[in-house]
């Protein structure tokens, strides 16, 4: 995993208020974590930053921010996201290699969410 370069801390994106307050619950888990009102100037400056970006907001956002970021599965970072309830964490880019299954687990353990992990070797 070349993530590892990646010094900065996980970044919690949000976008609404409700977003917000579990942001501040998934920031417990890392303490060092920043929590960032989403907008895709900062979504790209902290995909440049850190190994792990956790989203909060819907599929389409994260995925749209994300697209014309992506290079490699062995360097870009662990990406999940969270629904709004905290019900379900999602291991959505980077999984297997890049610890995306693992920060799920991680997550979803600490503030009783289900995991979803869809890496064949990891399910």
């Amino acid at each position: 995993m070349n993530t590892e370069s990646k010094t900065a801390p996980a970044a919690i994106f949000y976008i609404t208020k409700n977003g917000c307050e579990l942001a501040g619950r998934v920031a417990d888990l890392f303490p060092a974590a920043e929590v960032i009102k989403f907008n895709s100037a900062l979504f790209a400056k902290k995909w440049a930053e850190t190994g792990k970006i956790i989203c909060i907001m819907a599929t389409g956002i994260a995925v749209r921010a994300m697209s014309s970021l992506l290079e490699d599965k062995k360097t870009d970072p662990a990406v999940v996201l969270l629904d709004e309830k905290g019900d379900f964490v999602i291991s959505l880019l980077s999984g297997h290699i890049g610890g995306a299954n693992a920060l799920a687990k991680k997550i979803a353990d600490g503030i009783g969410a289900r995991p979803v992990i869809t890496t064949a070797s990891d399910v």
